[in-house]
């Protein structure tokens, strides 16, 4: 049977009559005339993968263009470049591939990492582009086309200081990524993701852990002046260390050169600024800048928690211009009743009206319904449960062996017991009985008798009683009856299923089927 896919067309677009780069033309009737507009808004994506290649794909004919190969290992991520005639790419093979997508080859192999590349990105004005790897360093590389537009290309530099032009023009032909230099990064936890802001005015280093670091990125006029001052700083360091008169001269004639022909060397650190660190309880899924920058606000950051929380950050300044003061405030954190870690386990009521769900530190009562939580009981790290009959109370198996006895009308845990040696990791209730059998990784499947009362209270409330005991030669992983309550099958981590006749064991059993029955 072929394999149907969704299709997607455009709604409307506003304003476009005709495309000023492509033709108009009419039909053979003379009655139509064809206007093109708007044939390249979307039309172009690309995707990698674990097999090693870039695909590109016309989004508007629904059909693979072409694929990309030389990367050795999974691609992590890519971005384009030049109004996306080259697309840069990267892999966990620890290499950059710059890519002509007219010619459809490599023009550039990046090295330089020494572990894999997680993540990517380049500015919006595609001056830099910088990586991230598990290396205790951020890599920074310039784009070669936007120096050369903008007058100032560091190739030229170079060239004239050694001669050699024609050399240098010959062999940095295809070259597109300069590289610029490195950010000594906080953390020394691996880099998940790096992006910038949609102004390009900051960056954001966010980590496989609890952290983001945030960097201010200088426009060129800054840059610069941050780059006359570091010079500046440099000679009253020289000068106030009393040194020679003659080597203070030699000092100077060297900076001079690093300027010469009006071009200064603008570094790394001239550029990027180390701002405040964004530390968060939970560690980090994912970080998105927000489109649209906020009134007196540098940016808006979004930020993905494992435990079920969206938290938004805005970045601030103080606005001088001579001190660099960056306030970080948290606006916003989406928060809703779930639970904070996984879902261990989910039983319905018997009449549907309630569940009850089971996690490391909490029992939850829903509404399916409404999907409202109704109430969290604070509980142990609860692997199976059940609902007793009548929907008062519920049973729950728990990673330390303990059962717990959760009162659902009063949103209380009532009781705990210590029902085994292992963790209590299957819960089944005795059809039409008054119990029900757990199954644990000490190797024992136990069954439990309800007690309305306990013993010297007044009050009515509901305890448990272990009435009798099989052994296992395994782990037991899940028990579960028949209909008839006759058989019991037990799976065990042995890779098999024992089936038991509940009522073979003597009168003692026969007793407890009446009891149960």
């Amino acid at each position: 049977m072929v394999k149907s896919y969704l299709r997607y067309e455009p709604a409307a677009s506003f304003g476009v009559i005709v495309s000023v780069e492509s033709n108009i033309t009419y039909d053979s009737s003379g009655k139509h005339l064809l206007a093109p507009a708007l044939e390249k808004v979307g039309s172009l994506l690309a995707s990698g993968s674990k097999d090693n290649d870039i695909i590109l794909w016309d989004v508007v004919g629904e059909t693979g263009l072409f694929r990309l190969r030389g990367h050795r290992d999974q691609i992590t991520d890519l971005v384009f470049l030049d109004s996306d005639k080259k697309l840069v790419t990267s892999s966990k093979d620890k290499f950059l591939r710059v890519w002509d997508l007219e010619t459809q080859h490599c023009m550039q192999i990046v090295s330089g990492h020494h572990s894999e590349i997680w993540s990517i990105d380049v500015d919006p004005d595609e001056r830099y582009l910088v990586t991230g790897s598990a290396d205790l360093e951020l890599r920074l590389f310039y784009n070669e086309k936007h120096e050369l537009m903008s007058g100032e290309s560091m190739v030229n530099v170079t060239a004239a200081k050694t001669g050699n032009d024609r050399e240098l023009s010959t062999q940095n032909k295809w070259e597109v990524l300069k590289p610029f230099g490195e950010i000594t990064r906080q953390s020394k936890d691996r880099v998940a993701t790096v992006r910038f802001s949609k102004s390009g005015n900051l960056h954001a280093c966010q980590v496989a852990g609890k952290t983001v670091e945030l960097f201010l990125v200088l426009d060129e006029v800054q840059s610069k002046c941050e780059a006359k001052q570091r010079i500046k700083n440099r000679k009253k360091e020289k000068k106030s260390a009393k040194m020679e008169v003659e080597e203070t001269e030699n000092v100077e004639a060297n900076h001079d050169t690093e300027g010469a022909g009006n071009t200064l060397v603008v570094k790394v650190p001239d550029v990027f600024k180390l701002l405040p660190t964004i530390l968060v309880s939970k560690k980090i899924c994912s970080i998105s800048f927000c489109p649209v920058t906020p009134e007196s606000s540098l940016a808006s950051l979004a930020l993905s928690l494992n435990n079920n929380l969206l938290e938004f950050y805005s970045i601030k300044s103080d606005g001088s211009e001579k001190t660099l003061s960056i306030n970080l405030e948290r606006t916003l954190s989406i928060e809703l009743e779930g639970h904070r870690s996984d879902v261990r386990s989910v039983t319905l009521s018997s009449d549907n009206s309630f569940l009850m769900s089971t996690s490391h530190n909490a029992v939850k009562i829903w509404n399916p319904s409404t999907d409202s939580c109704l109430k969290t009981i604070d509980s142990g790290y609860g692997l199976c449960g059940l609902i007793v009959p009548h929907n008062k109370y519920g049973i729950v198996g728990t990673k330390d062996g303990e059962i717990e006895i959760i009162d659902i009308d009063n949103g209380t845990c009532s009781e705990v017991v210590g029902a085994h040696g292992g963790s209590v990791r299957s819960i089944a209730t005795i059809p039409n009985g008054n119990g029900f059998v757990t199954g644990s990784a000490d190797h024992d499947v136990k069954f439990w008798e309800y007690i309305n009362q306990k013993p010297g209270q007044d009050s009515k409330s509901l305890t448990i009683l272990n009435v009798r005991t099989m052994k296992m030669n395994d782990d037991v992983l899940v028990v579960a009856f028949s209909p008839d309550a006759k058989y019991v099958a037990v799976a065990l981590f042995d890779c098999t299923v024992k089936c038991r006749n509940r009522f073979s064991s003597g009168h003692e059993i026969l007793n407890l089927a009446e009891k149960l029955t």
